[in-house]
């Protein structure tokens, strides 16, 4: 699995959702304390934090606002796509699940409710999305694990709309990448004939052991197959 690749599809992600400081965070979180670029990223870090006071304040218009924000992320990205693998750590705690997930959420009350389930100390590469289009996924993002949230949490109302979009996104997405999934809710019939692409769970503890199995399988089966 090459680190730097699925680290750039995530900060291109995030970037995507508006999130340029979660990105960041998250490139920073795995760099080695010896990668020539630990001091670019902080002082990329740095410029976004000024910028964001200078929001704050007003003391800037919104075109030169804009123009800062747009530097920031062309930079970000730019350092992203140089990063090689002795750039990041590997010396992870064994607690921490480093590794591209993505969770699909119909909405806002059930996207905080799957973010308890996911403490960022211990899942530092993690992205949700809870919009009702198609997710800009494609296939060359075999090693991302695709986590779908249909489960129901309690006290949380989730439209029968909302839940015909996340079956449609299950379709396009098993249709057009070859992502693996965890399917987080009951049975049906879409994930019950995708056994090879989908892992089911329909409980809490049930979903972190399909995570570990998935995770298991991406990184010692499918690497040795390329």
């Amino acid at each position: 699995m090459n680190k730097s690749n699925n680290i750039l599809e995530l900060a291109r992600f995030a970037v995507k959702e508006g999130e340029i400081e979660k990105a960041i965070d998250l490139v920073w979180e795995r760099l080695s304390a010896n990668s020539s670029y630990k001091n670019d990223f902080a002082l990329l870090n740095a410029r976004l934090q000024d910028t964001k006071r200078d929001s704050l304040r007003n003391v800037i218009d919104n075109d030169v606002l804009s123009r800062q924000k747009s530097k920031i992320i062309n930079d970000f990205l730019q350092l992203v796509g140089l990063l090689t693998n002795a750039d990041l750590d590997d010396a992870q705690n064994p607690d921490k699940i480093a590794f591209p997930l993505f969770v699909l959420t119909p909405n806002v009350d059930t996207q905080a409710a799957m973010q308890k389930f996911f403490p960022f100390e211990y899942f530092r590469e993690i992205m949700f999305d809870k919009k009702d289009d198609y997710l800009g996924l494609n296939s060359s993002l075999s090693t991302t694990l695709v986590i779908f949230d249909h489960y129901n949490h309690d006290g949380i109302e989730v439209s029968l709309e909302l839940r015909d979009t996340q079956m449609k996104k299950l379709k396009w997405i098993i249709d057009n990448t070859t992502c693996s999934i965890v399917w987080f809710g009951d049975n049906n019939d879409i994930v019950k004939d995708n056994r090879k692409r989908i892992g089911a769970a329909n409980f809490p503890f049930t979903l972190y052991a399909r995570i570990k199995e998935m995770i298991d399988f991406l990184k010692y089966y499918q690497d040795k197959t390329k």
